[in-house]
């Protein structure tokens, strides 16, 4: 299964995009490209269009995506990452910083269908959504993933 790690959208008020955030000495798309190799993932790519991941080993998919839904200031911006492929993959979110332990998770699930991977109550104190936020999508049968998508029922609450 290929693993795409998804880095679109709009970061306005940010210095840097999301996706190149500095945890400690990487970003955080290095670090979930260095958890999925270190939980031994070795079909990894990024899903861009933006020209700053070059230098990270991987290959990077650009595309003219099909699931643009609505203007570049729209919520919904974090759809235009995703790369139309009819193969096995599972889409990450490339400005999560997620745990080794998570990661763990994702890679080991086995799906044969769509596999969905998000936030969960009880969240903390800090966290500013009071719904559960997707983070990762393990998709195996397309046409379900692709008539979600359509439908626009992976929108959920955003």
């Amino acid at each position: 299964m290929k693993y795409i790690i998804m880095c679109g959208g709009q970061y306005k008020g940010f210095d840097v995009p999301r996706w190149l955030t500095p945890v400690g000495n990487e970003t955080l798309v290095e670090r979930t490209i260095r958890l999925l190799k270190e939980s031994g993932v070795t079909d990894i790519a990024i899903s861009s269009n933006f020209n700053y991941f070059d230098n990270l080993g991987v290959p990077v998919l650009k595309h003219d995506n099909q699931y643009r839904c609505g203007d570049p200031t729209s919520r919904h911006t974090w759809m235009w990452a995703f790369y139309p492929t009819d193969e096995p993959v599972c889409y990450i979110f490339g400005d999560v910083l997620f745990s080794p332990e998570a990661i763990k998770k994702i890679v080991e699930t086995e799906t044969d269908d769509i596999e969905f991977f998000a936030s969960a109550p009880p969240f903390a104190p800090n966290y500013s959504r009071t719904y559960a936020e997707p983070f990762a999508f393990k998709v195996v049968n397309q046409k379900h993933f692709h008539q979600a998508v359509a439908d626009k029922r992976m929108y959920y609450h955003m």
